[in-house]
């Protein structure tokens, strides 16, 4: 008899520690599955903000890059020169063309472009072109190579990456007259200033892609120059100016 009661006590033990068990694994496992929710709709949250914020600095940054350059209209004898004008005297080009580069430093002195100049249709030009730009065309065809990056034909401008496979590079061009078109460039890097996350999204990676899908600026600078992976990309199905999120894992801080 004894016997038997020391066994039905076992079997509801063992039953009493296995339905405990279950009750906590459940128990566990709804408080994961609600705080990887909550945590994916906080991140969520940010990153639509971020994003959106981000967005908006870079859309500030371009329009200050093309706002500079407009300033060249503000005096004819800015926009209006082109250096292959036959009633021009060898002394009147020099005259001109000081005074445009002259312009150009004042417009483009507080800015880190690495070109800003006038490119003309004998492909000489005022300002200042860089030199790594200048030596992408050693048999000349510069002013020809940059007129083809207009694109939109309303405003007679045109943004451009990867000129002559440089991806360090964002190129933009402005049509001045019909014999001159305005160059100007600046590092990707100056991206820096713009894609900010907050301390909340540290581990956010953020990418800017060219047309082709290269990656011509990350927060992860080894990817540059890079196709955008295959998982990812999917994800963003070839849309602009989004934000994707992978499935949070919940995982412990590792101190670094």
């Amino acid at each position: 008899m004894g016997k038997n009661v020391q066994r039905i006590q076992l079997i509801f033990g063992v039953i009493y520690i296995v339905i405990t068990v279950i009750f906590a694994v459940i128990t566990s496992s709804m408080f994961i599955n609600s705080s990887r929710k909550t945590m994916e709709k906080n991140a969520s949250d940010l990153i639509a903000a971020d994003s959106h914020q981000i967005e908006l600095n870079v859309d500030s940054y371009l329009d200050t890059v093309e706002t500079v350059c407009s300033l060249l209209f503000s005096d004819e004898n800015y926009y209006a020169y082109y250096d292959t004008n036959p009633e021009l005297t060898d002394y009147e080009r020099i005259v001109a063309k000081d005074a445009i580069t002259a312009r150009i430093v004042d417009l483009g002195m507080m800015e880190n472009f690495c070109d800003f100049g006038v490119v003309y249709s004998n492909d000489k030009n005022a300002g200042w072109i860089s030199q790594t730009t200048g030596s992408m065309f050693p048999n000349g065809g510069t002013y020809d190579y940059f007129s083809n990056l207009i694109t939109d034909t309303r405003r007679e401008e045109g943004w451009a990456t990867g000129v002559m496979g440089n991806n360090d590079r964002i190129y933009f061009v402005k049509r001045l007259n019909p014999n001159a078109v305005a160059v100007l460039s600046f590092y990707t890097n100056e991206f820096d200033r713009v894609f900010t996350v907050p301390e909340e999204l540290s581990q956010m990676t953020v990418r800017m892609l060219d047309g082709n899908g290269v990656i011509i600026y990350s927060t992860d600078e080894s990817e540059v120059s890079n196709y955008l992976p295959d998982d990812i990309s999917s994800m963003i199905n070839n849309q602009t100016g989004i934000s994707a999120m992978r499935r949070i894992t919940m995982l412990p801080r590792r101190n670094r």
